[in-house]
């Protein structure tokens, strides 16, 4: 699994702290990670919204995924891919 920007600084700061014992070679990689910022011109991170009991409930009641994108404020895209993982489920 590959860690990339805010996440993988996280990573790395967590994982090579000051003083621990590590190669040389992962410390400078850790180093070199952990300098990493957010260009001024890249967009910030989106938020992920998890579901909720009740928004799957509202996503197999609904008749259509416009419907239920709709009524839940999510795109046709993720609602479909939710149902399909709910119904899979089964």
């Amino acid at each position: 699994m590959t860690y990339m920007q805010e996440a993988g600084v996280a990573l790395a700061q967590h994982l090579y702290t000051p003083g621990a014992l590590a190669l040389d070679r992962k410390k400078a990689a850790a180093t070199e990670v952990s300098a990493w910022q957010r260009p001024a011109d890249m967009a910030p991170p989106r938020q992920r919204r998890t579901w909720t009991p009740l928004e799957d409930r509202i996503l197999l009641e609904a008749a259509t995924i416009d419907d239920a994108a709709a009524a839940l404020g999510r795109t046709h895209r993720s609602c479909n891919l939710r149902r399909w993982r709910l119904l899979k489920k089964d």
